[in-house]
């Protein structure tokens, strides 16, 4: 039997079939290696509660090793919510001013918030100063995480994003499949940031853009403006909260 499968069998196991601390502190060990189809298969345990990641073991890991990589592990990004919170912010506090540790923190934000799209204005400081990294690929996480601000999107940070789909770098495509899902949760928005969503010159820009990954289909431009134009055919049926000029 291949470890990969072995793999396999263990995360499809629920505490209730097997004791659930030593299910848990397995599933961890597995989920603390690369992505994958065994990745996959943890996301799922945990979000049907099958199991949990032992935050202890991640916490401890980290505090021995001091290694970013296990940030980029999907068993932090499977955390509790209490537990990923804690450990984020200390790791923030502790070592944001190193480049490796700040692509690792951003990278985790992307699958956490995934799974709990709610805890996104917690982090908007946090995000806020990975979109505004003068490294490309640091700020294309911060982008990707900031689609999940909601009312923590202000109007001035919604034009930084509108900026984005120009830029010559992946910041672009980033920029693009975020502003595609505000404007697939455009009722989530503040009204201002509604309203320049809903702009024809907002439009204008968008339409013109030809982001890093191309304007083919699939890719950012066509889901960006795909959800645009529904987003439009919602305002004009009223089936989205009217905004006033």
């Amino acid at each position: 039997m291949s470890a990969d499968t072995l793999a396999d069998r263990i995360l499809r196991l629920s505490s209730d079939r097997f004791p659930s601390g030593r299910l848990n502190l397995a599933v961890t060990m597995i989920m603390m290696q690369d992505g994958g189809r065994s990745a996959l298969l943890g996301y799922d345990g945990v979000r049907k509660q099958r199991y949990r990641i032992d935050h202890r073991l991640v916490s401890d890991l980290l505090e021995t090793l001091k290694d970013p990589r296990l940030i980029q592990t999907p068993a932090f990004a499977c955390l509790s919510r209490s537990a990923f919170r804690s450990l984020f912010f200390r790791y923030w506090r502790l070592r944001s001013r190193d480049e490796t540790w700040r692509r690792a923190l951003g990278w985790a934000l992307g699958p956490f918030l995934n799974g709990n799209p709610r805890e996104g204005p917690i982090y908007e400081k946090q995000i806020w100063a990975l979109v505004n990294d003068p490294d490309e690929w640091i700020a294309n996480e911060g982008i990707m995480a900031a689609q999940h601000l909601a009312r923590a999107l202000t109007l001035d940070r919604c034009e930084v994003l509108i900026g984005f789909t120009h830029d010559p770098t992946v910041r672009s495509t980033a920029a693009m499949s975020c502003l595609g899902w505000h404007y697939k949760h455009l009722a989530a928005l503040l009204p201002e940031v509604r309203r320049l969503l809903l702009a024809p010159e907002t439009h204008a820009t968008l339409r013109s853009a030809n982001p890093s990954d191309g304007r083919a289909r699939p890719s950012s431009y066509t889901w960006c403006l795909g959800e645009m134009r529904k987003a439009l055919a919602r305002a004009l049926r009223g089936r989205v909260p009217r905004v006033v000029k």
